[in-house]
């Protein structure tokens, strides 16, 4: 089975040499027609994607990581770096800047487009989600397991947005205007795609699936499950065949009953100012926005497209995954019927066998429209040669660029001809005009062979067919000439660096010219002082005795006057250094998420042990279903060891860990270490034999065995009903109990049966539930109960889903049921929420949803004025969050966690401990204050002045708090008792009441309004004092039971539920926080009435059936319990 994605960028094995690459990469080897030769335009780029010609003669550069660069003319060499979008952009695996495009009459409107994949999760307002908030040229963005890359996927967008130029100038104004936002990705390949102007004026874009490349994704995967929220179930729901409409689906959204429209796997056309759709445009009547963008779907990977000249005719290339590389086209995008592209129940020209077999509702629906699906222009089989006879590998493959030739000097039989390439093939091809003006793919020719991997094709100056060469950082241009050609200049040169004095052979004679019978002569630039003439011969050397970098040229001239010219960068006086990969060793083997740890040394002649700022890792996973292609997993730049987690992805495929070191001088050495997979063998047989059965992409006749890496998540289905010996069958069950279509796990060589019978399965649904009620019993619990559906087999289960609020569309899945009932705890006081419930059976099936039940939680802390308040459930470590919002977070000095507080945990204080909250703004307490907290003294009252909470000052002053909570303080009238002070204008007490009891839980609160102090123990108001004035401001900490401006004022025993306010609480609300754990609500100590009329009625000798009269209750009766004792009278009763 062969899931492919297309790979954005690919490594060597392994390479030493210098780090300006554009001195030392000679131009590739390619195979081209007579007259047409390859040169690097621009070179020294980093992963670039994308290229466009400004008609001012400027080139723009897209790189992966974010940045935009602009090269002055096809003469520079130097780039100025436009725009730095690289905090915005998720810049990992296929992910990153991937689209770039100018306004047609760029400069004039300074226009500059950008599309990339935005690192944001759409339901996440963190902006980067995973990736470094620093930009850096030099390291990836990473993905954390969990979720991990390929198995739960990190969730992200797309971004299209405007950058605009200054004028006059190579930079942009530095603000981005986003024009759309949306294409949400799970999974990290198949993401935003490329985009155009059309003739039309209005920009077009394209982009992928976003969905799960190594398994059959209809969302059914997810931290939460399904987490792009996609039809029927919504965020955390379990999606399930038929209904489901996630994952790959998600390219079909335009054909979603109830919608939303998304635009994964879809092209759209929006005004270019606004980004909207555009109102000629053929849904642009359709209530949904992104319906009114959307010009054709139906895509996996749509990674290229482009305009045949002069017209609105649109060509794109899909990449393909199983079996098929398309070239589609849309002859008209303002025609009424968008173009619905197929996929996933479609690849090539023919129905997916996998997605057949999954029975999924969206998918049947369109095999039984008739022209339903657009079957694409031209397909070519990952199995089959473009052309046949040519040297172009077969196997892995993706389609990376399209383009027409027009105008220009290519002989006229390639005049309007259409070129199209492949990233994994390393190929382009000419497909020729036809009789009847297009593209005819019988006439299609290999153009170049073992191409740079190219992942973008441009017309550019002179007509000349440019390409982007993403492996090797450079620009490519083919260009023909008529008559005599240019030769090709090649160095070989031993060694290029070493220490001085320092002897170099250098060598051309690897140099050739394209014309038979030319002759060529040499010319040397040796001391890099820019003239050539220092050596004539096609062999030379040279000694050089001073410590520099030298640019040494040959210059090689046919007999014709044509010449070319290379470059090799020599370090004199610098010798190379030398990487070592220390673990893993070369013997290891993996599986998927387990976690990769790499280490490394290196050693430089001259600088000896090379620090970790040397270091640069890149994590490569090479799948090779025949042949290779690469996957970038992560970058790691300055470390000598990190971890990463082993992907998930068809076999074969194996892990290279590559390692780069370089010397201060620029030298570099690159090892690398290639690790194999571990793997299981998977059995799939049918009761009776010589069904098929689906398994990833491929479908095959029983039995039949697949080899897949150990831990990978593999799609498998029983392809329902299918005829074998004239006899039909229908799927029945799995050995496994799986579901017909479902993921298993190859975590041992197993086989895996599905046996099918003469019958039809179960499909049909169970009823809706009908009565749903939400009764509310606390501040954070509401019970359902609902009226059981009934289905013709027999009803399994419940789901429930949830959403917040009243009116609210976005339920989520919560939880599953047996019963007609469910409790839903943990909820926030005071809110609303709205529950409906589905029913499934045993085969799967899901019923409509039960109509909607709402309810809103009880209790609540009292409304505003909270500064600080302290739950103290951690229950281990140094530090109690601050649930108020202001992160008053507080610190343990000594104080011990136990689970014996007033609500879950609590803080135990043994006469010397505390803990303390540094000063802030909100603990400034001016005319109004409420001090509160359940208190546990082991002795009474909890020592000698013991504090409960003190807010200090600092030394110096003629206070020594603004205001203190006491277990016992002085009173003029009495003994010792429960009391507060405070510090206005001079320092005040109030005390009341009766010592604090040990080893008893008390509530104990003091407030100030400005006018009067009061102490209030266990919601009663026990002590008052009239005062006036503004609390003092204090620097100083906030102590929970101690404090350190008064020596011994420490309390003995348990502390739970602190709170402070900034205002006066009244009674009846310092009663509500009596019963309210900090961020929870208050408890329901109400019971129900007692149950009535109860009878007794014998039914037989060995039963009796019980009745009686509903009791009732403030919240609802969740239950009733039954208890029994034997004989009359009797009055031992049991459960």
């Amino acid at each position: 089975m062969i899931n492919k994605c297309l790979a954005l960028f690919l490594f060597v094995s392994t390479a030493t040499g210098y780090l300006l690459s554009s001195f030392i990469h000679p131009v590739q080897a390619a195979t081209l027609p007579a007259g047409f030769s390859e040169s690097i335009a621009f070179s020294g780029l980093t992963y670039p994607t994308a290229v466009r010609f400004s008609p001012d003669g400027r080139v723009f550069v897209a790189e992966k990581s974010g940045l935009v660069k602009v090269f002055a003319n096809l003469s520079a060499t130097t780039p100025m770096v436009f725009h730095d979008l690289r905090t915005n952009v998720h810049n990992f695996w296929d992910r990153g800047l991937l689209g770039l495009e100018l306004h047609p009459n760029f400069p004039t409107v300074p226009s500059v487009y950008v599309f990339y994949t935005y690192d944001k999760d759409p339901n996440n307002p963190q902006v980067p989600r995973w990736g470094s908030p620093v930009a850096t040229l030099s390291t990836s963005d990473g993905c954390p397991t969990p979720p991990g890359a390929t198995t739960d996927g990190c969730v992200v967008s797309g971004r299209l947005s405007r950058l605009e130029a200054v004028s006059g100038s190579n930079v942009s104004t530095g603000t981005e205007s986003v024009l759309v936002e949306g294409w949400g990705q799970q999974y990290p390949s198949h993401t935003v795609a490329t985009l155009m102007f059309g003739a039309d004026g209005a920009l077009y874009a394209s982009a992928g699936d976003g969905a799960s490349f190594t398994f059959n994704d209809y969302g059914q995967a997810g931290i939460p499950r399904n987490p792009l929220g996609d039809p029927p179930v919504g965020i955390g729901g379990l999606q399930s065949p038929p209904t489901a409409e996630g994952g790959r689906t998600r390219s079909q959204s335009l054909r979603r009953v109830g919608g939303p429209a998304v635009l994964n796997g879809t092209l759209i056309r929006v005004d270019p100012f606004t980004g909207a759709g555009l109102a000629d445009n053929p849904l642009f009547s359709n209530a949904d926005d992104n319906a009114r963008r959307i010009v054709g779907y139906g895509f996996r990977n749509p990674f290229r497209f482009t305009f045949k000249p002069g017209t609105n005719e649109l060509w794109i290339g899909d990449v393909g995954g199983g079996g098929w590389e398309e070239i589609d086209r849309i002859p008209n995008p303002l025609s009424s019927t968008v173009g619905n592209f197929g996929w996933p129940c479609y690849e090539g020209p023919t129905s997916q066998p996998s997605y057949q077999a999954l029975g999924l509702s969206i998918c049947q629906t369109l095999y039984s429209q008739l022209g339903g699906h657009t079957a694409p222009y031209f397909a070519y089989g990952h199995s089959q040669q473009v052309v046949a006879g040519e040297t172009c590998p077969t196997g892995s493959s993706s389609i990376s660029g399209l383009a027409f030739n027009h105008g220009g000097t290519y002989p006229a039989s390639y005049q309007g001809a259409l070129f199209f390439s492949d990233f994994s093939r390393r190929c382009i091809w000419s497909m020729f005009i036809g009789a009847n003006g297009l593209p005819d793919p019988a006439t299609r020719a290999t153009f170049v062979a073992d191409a740079a991997n190219p992942v973008d094709l441009q017309i550019g100056p002179g007509g000349d067919v440019f390409y982007v060469d993403h492996y090797g950082g450079a620009i490519r241009r083919i260009q023909y000439t008529s008559g005599n050609q240019a030769p090709n200049a090649v160095i070989q040169a031993t060694p290029l660096s070493g220490p001085l004095p320092l002897s170099v052979t250098f060598d051309g004679r690897a140099s050739s010219d394209p014309n038979a019978g030319d002759t060529l002569t040499y010319s040397w630039d040796l001391n890099g002082d820019g003239f050539f003439g220092d050596a004539l011969t096609a062999q030379t050397s040279y000694t050089y005795s001073q410590a520099k970098l030298y640019n040494v040229q040959l210059k090689v001239t046919d007999n014709h006057g044509a010449f070319d010219v290379v470059r090799v960068v020599i370090s004199a006086g610098n010798s190379q250094p030398t990487a070592f990969i220390d673990t893993p060793a070369a013997s290891t083997q993996w599986q998927v998420g387990q976690s990769m740890t790499f280490s490394g040394h290196a050693t430089d002649p001259d600088q000896g042990t090379l620090p970790a700022s040397a270091f640069s890792w890149e994590m490569i996973l090479h799948h090779c279903p025949s042949n290779c292609h690469t996957h970038p997993i992560e970058i790691f730049s300055g470390v000598t060891t990190a971890s990463f987690t082993a992907p998930d992805h068809d076999y074969y495929s194996y892990l290279e860990i590559k390692l780069t070191v370089t010397d201060s001088g620029g030298l570099t050495d690159t090892k690398s270490v290639f690790l194999d997979p571990q793997t299981v063998t998977l059995n799939f047989a049918s009761t009776p034999s010589g069904l098929q059965l689906a398994v990833g992409s491929s479908s095959d006749p029983t039995p039949f065995t697949k080899t897949v890496i150990l831990g990978s998540a593999n799609s498998v289905s029983a392809v329902t009903p299918q005829t074998l010996g004239g006899i039909p069958y229908y799927f029945a069950s799995w050995s496994d109990g799986g579901n017909q279509s479902h993921l298993i796990v190859g975590t041992a060589s197993v086989t895996y049966t599905a046996t099918y019978g003469l019958s039809p399965a179960d499909t049909t649904p169970p009823t809706a539930p009908s009565s749903p009620t939400a009764g509310v019993v606390s501040g954070t619990q509401i019970n359902l109960s609902w009226a059981a559906a009934t289905d013709n087999l027999g009803v399994t289960g419940y789901q429930v889903e949830r959403c917040q609020g009243v009116g609210c569309t976005t339920f989520a899945f919560l939880a599953t049921s047996t019963t007609t009932s469910y409790l839903d705890t943990g909820l926030t006081a005071g809110a609303t929420y709205s529950y409906r419930i589905r029913a499934r059976d045993a085969a799967g099936n899901l019923s409509g949803n039960s109509s909607i039940a709402t309810a809103t939680t009880g209790g609540g802390v009292p409304a505003g004025g909270l500064v600080a308040a302290y739950g103290l459930n951690e229950g281990t470590g140094p530090l109690s969050s601050d649930a108020s919002g202001n992160s008053n977070t507080a610190t343990l000095n000594t104080a011990t966690w136990t689970t014996q507080g007033k609500f879950g945990n609590a803080l135990s204080f043994n006469g010397t401990s505390k803990v303390t909250v540094p000063d802030a703004p909100s603990l400034d307490l001016t005319t109004g204050m409420t001090l509160e907290a359940w208190v546990y003294p082991t002795v009474a009252g909890g020592g000698e002045w013991p504090t409960i909470m003190m807010k200090e000052a600092p030394p110096g002053l003629p206070y020594t708090f603004a205001y203190v909570l006491y277990g016992k303080v002085w009173s003029p009238t009495g003994p010792v008792r429960p009391g507060m002070r405070t510090f206005t204008t001079a320092g005040q007490a109030v005390s009341g009441g009766n010592v604090l009891p040990a080893n008893t839980w008390s509530h104990f609160a003091g407030t100030y309004d400005g006018t009067t102090l009061r102490v209030y123990i266990n919601g009663t108001q026990v002590a008052s004092l009239a005062a006036t004035g503004a609390l003092v401001n204090s620097s100083g900490l906030l102590s929970i039971g101690g404090n350190s401006v008064s020596s011994g004022e420490y309390f003995t025993g348990r502390l739970d539920e602190i709170r402070l306010y900034n205002r006066a609480l009244s009674v009846s609300e310092i009663q509500q926080d009596m019963t309210t754990p900090v961020g929870g609500s208050a408890a329901d100590t109400t019971p129900p009435t007692a149950p009535s009329s109860l009878t007794a009625g014998v039914v037989s000798g060995t039963q009796i059936n019980l009745s009686w009269a509903a009791a009732t209750d403030n919240l609802g009766v969740t239950g009733y319990q039954v208890e029994r004792c034997q004989g009359v009278g009797c009055t031992t009763f049991a459960f």
